[in-house]
């Protein structure tokens, strides 16, 4: 109606849109939030280092993962422990200035399962555009009974603080197999005359098995040459 006042109200299609926002902020705080959860922090309680990889070469440049390590809780109730695989893929790109694709796949042996969050696989990071802008969880909250409580949390910035030193850099994940995780890597701009890293970690479920895991990455310049390097080693 001519002359009437405009309307302040959202609109609700925007109102949706807000309120799904606010939703999935929640999920993710909860996730990773003990203040919010009802179980405690576990502890590792056992350690070892995974050797450095062999160098492979990229071109002028190479290839390899560096500070790989395992921890693993004390077993529960039911005998069960969670254990956790932690590694960096280092890649020194020479003079390469291009796209630089990168997976890497922790491999653990059969037997073992990978951990739950209340939402989804324990695997960091999660699936992000921009990988240098996702933060590292202090406490990652997992679907597992102890303490009495089906909740309890785990440390992971004790290994690290940040996922890579680039700003140019996505991460997915492939689809899920039994037994193992992959992360998909793209470094958009390639080099920038230093070392290109990529941190990740993944956490895993296990009773009898030993923990153990190979880690294997794979780094691919466009249209250029492909790069391995792999390391493994386990708790006995």
């Amino acid at each position: 109606m001519e002359g009437a006042e405009p309307s302040s109200r959202l609109p609700r299609g925007a109102m949706a849109v807000v309120a799904i926002g606010l939703l999935a902020t929640l999920a993710a705080h909860l996730l990773t939030n003990t203040d919010l959860a009802t179980g405690e922090r576990i502890d590792w309680e056992a350690s070892a280092d995974l050797p450095d990889s062999a160098p492979d070469g990229l071109g002028d440049g190479e290839v390899r993962i560096t500070g790989a390590e395992i921890d693993s809780t004390r077993d529960n109730n039911s005998g069960y422990r969670i254990f956790r695989i932690i590694g960096s893929l280092e890649i020194d790109p020479g003079s390469v200035q291009r796209r630089i694709d990168a997976d890497c796949t922790t491999e653990v042996p059969d037997g073992v399962i990978i951990a739950r969050t209340p939402g989804r696989r324990a695997s960091f990071p999660q699936p992000s555009e921009d990988l240098a802008a996702q933060e590292v969880p202090e406490i990652v909250i997992l679907r597992f009974n102890a303490k009495g409580s089906d909740t309890n949390g785990v440390e992971l910035t004790d290994a690290f603080e940040s996922y890579t030193n680039t700003a140019d850099a996505l991460v997915e994940w492939s689809a899920y197999r039994q037994g193992r995780h992959t992360w998909e890597y793209v470094f958009k701009g390639g080099g920038d005359g230093g070392p290109l890293r990529a941190r990740f970690a993944s956490m895993w479920r296990t009773t009898t098995t030993d923990p153990a895991a190979t880690i294997t990455c794979r780094v691919t310049e466009a249209r250029g040459p492909t790069a391995t390097a792999t390391t493994r080693g386990g708790l006995g």
